[in-house]
C-alpha cells in the first residue's frame, strides 16, 4: 500500500470513529474548523456595540485588548512556560492573562518580532490553560470560565492555551466533553493554535481558581460553580454504595501508585466499602456516586477534584496520602469550608529522578487504619498488615514501576548521575 493510500485509510477510520464517539452534531465539525471560522470578518455586532456590552462588566475585572499577538507556549527558562499574549503597543506580555500556578507561570518569549501565521478578526474571550488531564482541568482551566455568561451575547470563541496536547472534547465520553456541557460552554466556539496568530479583540477575566487561589475563592466563582448541571446516573452495582474508597489500582505505573493497594482494598471491603475507579466511569456516574455516599475515603490524587463541582457535598471525606508534602492537594476543601481527615503515613517514596507525582510509594496501613478507626471510617483496624510479606510486595511493585518509567528522560539522567 502506498503512503498516499495508507493515510487516506487513515482519515478514512478517523473520520469513521466520529460517528461512534460525538453526538452527531459533532460529526462534521473539528477544532481546525472552529479556527478558520474564528479567522472570518462576519460578526453580529459592531465594535463599538460590543465594547459597550464589555464596558458593564468591567468592576467585576473584565477588560478588553485589541491587536493582541499570541506567541505559543514553550517550556521557560526563568518559568514553566515561555509565551503567551502580547500587547502589540507595549511589546510585553499581558500581565491580566498569564496564568497563576502559585504564582505567574509565563514568561515572555526571546524573540516577539515573529511572523503571523494566522489571523483571529472574531472577538475572542480567553478560556486560559487547556490540560489533558481530568484534575488540571478541573482545578485550573475552568478557573476564567466564570465570566463567560457575562458576555454570553456576544457569542465570543473561547481561546485557550494548550501547552502539550488538548482533550478530547468533541467527545460525548471525554470528561472534558461533559464539563464544558455542564456549564454551558459551546463546543464549537472553543479554539486553540500551535502557531503565532494575531487577534483583533481579546477578552479577559481574572483567573480565580488554581493553586493558592482555590483556598479563597470569591463570590463569583461560587456562583459559576453553582450553574454547573450533570444528569443523576448512579454507576451499575453502586445503587446502595454509602461507603467508597477510590483507588488508584488501576492507574498505569509511572502516574503514581501507593504500593500494596489492593491488600488495603480488601480490608476496606471487609468494612462494608465499594471499591470505585473513577477513571472507568463519567463524570456523571462520579458525581452521582459522591453525592449519595455518607462517607469517602479518597487515595491522594486527581480524582479528589470532581468534588469541586460539589462544593455543598456532604459526605465524610478522608484522604489517605500517598506521596510526601502532598496535602495542598486538598485545598479545594478548606476553599469551601469542608472538614476533611488528611492522613500522611508515607514512609518511603521510590521517585529514581521523576517528579514526586509519578512515585510509587510505602505506607504503613496500620497506622493509616488507626486513624480511620478513631474518626468514625471504619469499625477495625488492619491487623492483617504486618502478616503480609511486604517486602517481596514492594519489590515487585518497584520492579513495576521501573519498567513502566525505564525509557523517560528523567530516570535516565538519574541513573547516570548515580554513577559511581
Amino acid at each position: 500500500m502506498t503512503y498516499k493510500l495508507k493515510n487516506q485509510a487513515k482519515q478514512l477510520i478517523k473520520f469513521c470513529l466520529r460517528f461512534i464517539k460525538r453526538d452527531k452534531g459533532f460529526f462534521f465539525f473539528s477544532p481546525e474548523k472552529a479556527l478558520k471560522n474564528a479567522g472570518s470578518n462576519i460578526s453580529k455586532l459592531t465594535s463599538d456595540q460590543e465594547l459597550e456590552i464589555i464596558t458593564k462588566y468591567k468592576s467585576i475585572g473584565l477588560i478588553v485588548k485589541d491587536d493582541v499577538i499570541y506567541i505559543p507556549l514553550t517550556d521557560g527558562k526563568e518559568r514553566e512556560y515561555s509565551g503567551g499574549l502580547i500587547d502589540c503597543k507595549t511589546g510585553i506580555l499581558i500581565e491580566e492573562a498569564i496564568h497563576l500556578k502559585g504564582g505567574p507561570s509565563q514568561e515572555a518569549p526571546q524573540n516577539i518580532n515573529q511572523e503571523i501565521e494566522i489571523e483571529i478578526n472574531q472577538t475572542v474571550f480567553l478560556g486560559g490553560m487547556l490540560y489533558d488531564n481530568f484534575g488540571h482541568l478541573l482545578f485550573e482551566s475552568i478557573s476564567r470560565l466564570w465570566a463567560y455568561s457575562y458576555v454570553r451575547e456576544l457569542d465570543p470563541y473561547i481561546f485557550f492555551y494548550v501547552p502539550w496536547t488538548a482533550p478530547d472534547y468533541l467527545e460525548k465520553n471525554n470528561y472534558a466533553h461533559q464539563i464544558f456541557t455542564g456549564f454551558g460552554i459551546p463546543h464549537k466556539k472553543i479554539i486553540f493554535t500551535n502557531k503565532v496568530s494575531k487577534f483583533k479583540r481579546v477578552i479577559i477575566a481574572p483567573q480565580k481558581y488554581g493553586n493558592e487561589i482555590c483556598k479563597f475563592p470569591d463570590h463569583y466563582f461560587m456562583e459559576f460553580l453553582k450553574t454547573f448541571k450533570f444528569r443523576k446516573s448512579i454507576p451499575k452495582t453502586f445503587e446502595k454504595a454509602d461507603k467508597v474508597y477510590v483507588s488508584r489500582v488501576k492507574i498505569p505505573y509511572g502516574l503514581g501508585k501507593p504500593i500494596g493497594e489492593k491488600y488495603f482494598e480488601a480490608f476496606l471491603e471487609s468494612n462494608d466499602y465499594r471499591i470505585f475507579y473513577p477513571e472507568l466511569y463519567s463524570v456523571n456516574e462520579q458525581l452521582t456516586l459522591y453525592a449519595n455516599a455518607k462517607k469517602i475515603i479518597f487515595c491522594d490524587g486527581s480524582a479528589l477534584h470532581s468534588c469541586i463541582l460539589l462544593y455543598d457535598l456532604k459526605a465524610d471525606i478522608a484522604i489517605v496520602a500517598r506521596r510526601k508534602n502532598g496535602k495542598s492537594i486538598a485545598d479545594q476543601f478548606v476553599g469551601f469550608g469542608k472538614d476533611f481527615l488528611w492522613i500522611d503515613e508515607v514512609k518511603k517514596q521510590y521517585q529514581f529522578g521523576l517528579a514526586d507525582w509519578s512515585a510509587v510509594s510505602e505506607i504503613n496501613r496500620y497506622e493509616v487504619s488507626i486513624k480511620l478507626l478513631a474518626a468514625g471510617f471504619i469499625e477495625n483496624v488492619f491487623t492483617e498488615f504486618s502478616s503480609l510479606n511486604y517486602e517481596e510486595i514492594v519489590t515487585q511493585e518497584i520492579k513495576s514501576y521501573i519498567a513502566a518509567i525505564k525509557n523517560r528522560p528523567e530516570f535516565i539522567s538519574f541513573l547516570k548521575e548515580a554513577h559511581i
